[in-house]
């Protein structure tokens, strides 16, 4: 809505960033952009971070150290 507020978190800012996942990730893995704004542990590109909460399947959310 015009003149609403929103949050936002700078791509150099310190901590770690959430995502919503293309497929099951393990903990530990690099993971990459993927197709329609989400993230996969598939080499496509450059790296983007490391997976630091676990996903079971399509759409789960995770959280990652951003690299």
């Amino acid at each position: 809505a015009s003149g609403g507020s929103l949050a936002v978190q700078l791509k150099n800012a310190p901590g770690t960033r959430k995502a919503m996942a293309s497929k099951a990730i393990t903990v530990g893995t690099t993971i990459y952009a993927a197709a329609s704004g989400k993230v996969s542990d598939a080499a496509s590109g450059t790296a983007i971070g490391v997976c630091l909460k676990a996903s079971a399947a399509d759409g789960d959310i995770i959280e990652f150290a951003y690299s």
